[in-house]
């Protein structure tokens, strides 16, 4: 069958030319090459071989299993990482905070003290009750800060509690 020489080709004011039904801005053939890989796919899935013998299905079990471990292990250091992180940017915090309170702190049981002069105690007696009520705070201060970064909250709890479940699942399999 002959064609004649300007067949497929768009003329001017014709808008079903090859460019019809595609996405503006998509490469041409890409919904095309879409549906060639989504069909390679399936025809993959569908020639599984659905016969696998004890020993095969044993083996892909120890490959599932192991790729399964890794990936755990992989969500457990990103998990610490990220818990790490959180801790010292809020260690961090709170060294720039106590840098900028130091000076204001200073000044502060300096009038304190002062206070305490003009009530009519001697200079080194406001010195003293001064100095103990500020130890006492920061003795305080200082428990609440080690309660609060205990190695159990760095503990990556999401990742072991997934990696329990995966371990009763590979046993019930296995089963």
């Amino acid at each position: 069958m002959d064609r004649p020489a300007d067949a497929g080709r768009v003329q001017a004011g014709d808008i079903a030319g090859r460019h019809a039904g595609r996405r503006r801005g998509a490469p041409a053939g890409h919904r095309d090459a879409r549906q060639h890989a989504w069909s390679r796919h399936r025809e993959g899935l569908m020639s599984l071989d659905t016969q696998k013998s004890v020993p095969d299905l044993l083996a892909d079990l120890v490959q599932q299993s192991s790729s399964l471990v890794r990936k755990e292990v992989e969500l457990a250091r990103t998990e610490v990482g990220e818990k790490v992180s959180r801790v010292g940017a809020g260690a961090a915090s709170i060294g720039v905070a106590a840098a900028l309170l130091m000076a204001g702190v200073v000044i502060l049981l300096q009038a304190a003290v002062a206070l305490l002069v003009s009530f009519g105690l001697s200079t080194p007696l406001a010195g003293l009750i001064v100095g103990g009520v500020v130890a006492i705070v920061a003795y305080i201060l200082l428990r609440s800060g080690i309660n609060r970064i205990k190695a159990d909250s760095l503990m990556p709890t999401r990742a072991a509690e997934q990696i329990s479940r995966d371990a009763t699942m590979a046993k019930e399999a296995v089963r």
